[in-house]
């Protein structure tokens, strides 16, 4: 039979393996459950990103659309060399009027200078 030295030894052994043994369960379930969570955690992040994917999706369409047209309407807007053209037409009919202008104010003193005269001789006739 085992001496009582021995029976204590093995149930120091016994002792310490229970306790290795119930470490290493309380490990293993903390594992399982951190990793559980870790997982949870992560799919809700991952049905985050799909929702904020598909709205950003439906607004970056909305966007490329819009984009598509302005780029339409911009086709007909008159590029640089057609507002040079313009200007350069402006400034043609600018200097024609101008040139009527001053062909008007030899002419209104014209009939200035016979309105002075019909009077003026009017005045002398009667």
């Amino acid at each position: 039979m085992l001496s009582n030295e021995a029976v204590a030894n093995w149930r120091l052994a016994l002792d310490v393996l229970q306790v290795a043994a119930t470490l290493l369960a309380f490990a293993a379930a903390w594992w399982v459950r951190k990793t559980s969570a870790n997982r949870t955690a992560i799919n809700g992040v991952h049905k985050e990103m799909r929702a904020t994917g598909l709205k950003l999706s439906g607004r970056i369409e909305g966007v490329e659309r819009r984009i598509t047209v302005a780029e339409k309407e911009m086709e007909h807007l008159p590029n640089k060399h057609d507002m040079d053209d313009l200007d350069r037409r402006f400034d043609e009919l600018n200097r024609q009027v101008a040139g009527l202008a001053e062909a008007h104010r030899g002419t209104n003193h014209l009939l200035t200078v016979i309105h002075q005269h019909l009077l003026n001789n009017g005045s002398k006739a009667g």
